[in-house]
């Protein structure tokens, strides 16, 4: 307490609060309304170029046949964009795995956590009410209360405080928002972690099935060797056939062995891959049986024009959402530099003794106000007001760098579906030449101007180009799962579907 010149004690003013509270308040009144027209407006994210196209290239062999570009639909479609592979195995382990695999887990909690975040940041704008309980005791000091002489004593409130934040500058509602962005980010994580997880799944199931279709073909190869070599050790035996001959037989069976290995582990490590996606140990899980025979490939790819991809694929939203939420960040650092104003008002019975807290005239209350205003921060302010610029630039970077890695993807992926279906095309044309080479020699067999050999090395080159077709069709589904989850079809895709499976015809059978 200090004294007047006429000796009576005044109030000393404490925590900002004068012995005239009326007028106190009256003037903070008037700042916060001049302050009102100081709120902040964060900067815009800057608009992005977007190209009409994806590649120069001419695509013509997706024009036609088993497999085009079709513009989807505007209804909302199924984001089971798999289904179109016609696969019931493939179905249910995508399903086990978005509901099995850990990474997907953690991808929603974290979603879960930054929704919980963002109402927590809404509820911060919201009046805060408290209730205190207070006890004690207290003894105060000589310079303090002057000539007046109080002994200690205890003290007993309770009582409910409610404070409220002028957030005329707006940076308490741009820490909201900045929290909304960071959840949008993580909600698209989340959608990109889902998109991902269905697209490894789906190569590595065309991975199974490649392999087995190859081991398939394979087999049949090393069959049709082991039968050349049989005869000829018949025609080595009766003095026909050259001991060369004989080694070139063995030495190509040896060399066709030479592939078997490198197959199974191609299905070994596919299979074990897919067992950590769906959330198992490799040896508590076992993979369906994926045959490359009795999937289909979708009849129309749906190819998102160029601006629609932005709004499609989740990794470019969350991109977005980033540095959207950088943005804001640059207002909440700018809103730092305006005065906080915090009123508060607090009530309930104070008393020196417990049995009387609850009586009427015991009642206590309090109204203020607080302002704070920086002044001299050793440019800690506008440190982080530039930092805050400087992430804002860094974000928009990245935004724009996986803009255009998302359309070079797109780009490399065209480019691949169209050799893939040359490839397919010069693949079956050349199965069906060698068919009829096949079929050729047999009815030269027949007519006796044929030999054995030459049968026998005719059906080799069948199998071979089986062999090939099926290797080319692998590639062709697996660059139709890339180019599926590049489109971001988590968000739905309008997909055709062929009518029968796109491959190749069963191994043909030895000759007699």
């Amino acid at each position: 307490m200090h004294r007047s010149t006429d000796g009576r004690r005044r109030p000393e003013v404490v925590a900002g609060l004068s012995a005239a509270p009326t007028a106190w308040l009256l003037a903070a009144l008037a700042g916060a309304l001049a302050l009102a027209a100081c709120s902040v407006t964060p900067p815009k994210p800057a608009a992005t170029a977007v190209p009409g196209i994806y590649t120069g290239e001419p695509l013509e062999h997706l024009r036609d046949g088993a497999q085009s570009l079709s513009a989807p639909s505007d209804s909302d479609a199924s984001a089971s964009w798999w289904l179109a592979f016609g696969s019931p195995e493939l179905d249910a382990t995508i399903r086990q795995a978005l509901s099995g695999n850990r990474d997907a887990a953690a991808a929603e909690a974290a979603l879960r956590q930054s929704e919980e975040i963002y109402a927590a940041a809404l509820g911060s704008l919201e009046p805060q009410v408290g209730l205190n309980v207070d006890a004690g005791k207290r003894k105060y000091g000589q310079e303090f209360m002057g000539p007046q002489r109080l002994a200690p004593f205890s003290y007993f409130a309770v009582g409910a405080q409610i404070d409220y934040r002028l957030d005329l500058s707006g940076g308490a509602h741009l820490a909201a928002d900045l929290r909304r962005a960071q959840s949008d980010y993580r909600r698209f994580e989340w959608q990109a972690a889902r998109l991902s997880l269905t697209g490894r799944v789906a190569e590595q199931a065309v991975a199974i099935a490649s392999a087995r279709a190859q081991l398939e073909a394979l087999q049949a190869l090393l069959a049709d060797d082991a039968t050349n070599i049989d005869l000829l050790q018949a025609s080595f035996d009766a003095g026909s056939a050259t001991r060369l001959d004989l080694l070139n037989a063995r030495s190509q069976l040896a060399s066709d062995q030479t592939l078997v290995p490198a197959l199974r582990l191609q299905s070994s490590l596919a299979r074990h891959a897919l067992a950590v996606l769906v959330g198992q140990a490799p040896a508590d899980w076992a993979a369906p049986e994926f045959n490359l025979d009795t999937m289909r490939l979708p009849a129309a790819l749906p190819l998102q024009i160029p601006s629609e991809l932005l709004r499609r694929r989740p990794d470019i939203q969350a991109a977005d959402s980033e540095r959207r939420a950088a943005a804001t960040a640059v207002g909440v650092a700018q809103s730092r530099f305006y005065p906080q104003i915090v009123l508060s008002a607090a009530g309930g019975p104070q008393t020196a003794r417990l049995a009387h807290l609850f009586d009427p005239f015991n009642a206590a209350w309090s109204f203020g106000g607080q302002l704070a205003e920086p002044l001299l921060d050793g440019g800690r302010l506008r440190a982080e007001h530039r930092a805050a610029i400087d992430a804002m630039q860094g974000a928009e970077a990245r935004y724009q760098q996986t803009v255009l890695e998302a359309f070079g993807q797109v780009a490399d992926l065209l480019s691949s579906l169209d050799a893939d279906a040359q490839q397919v095309e010069a693949r079956q044309k050349a199965l069906e030449a060698a068919q009829a080479a096949a079929d050729l020699t047999r009815e030269g067999q027949r007519a006796g101007g044929v030999g054995v050999l030459q049968v026998l090395d005719a059906h080799r080159q069948l199998l071979q180009a089986q062999l090939a077709l099926r290797l080319a069709l692998a590639q062709r589904y697996r660059d139709s799962v890339r180019f599926l989850t590049s489109m971001g079809c988590a968000a739905g895709c309008e997909l055709g579907e062929n009518p029968a499976p796109a491959t190749a015809p069963p191994p043909a059978p030895p000759p007699s």
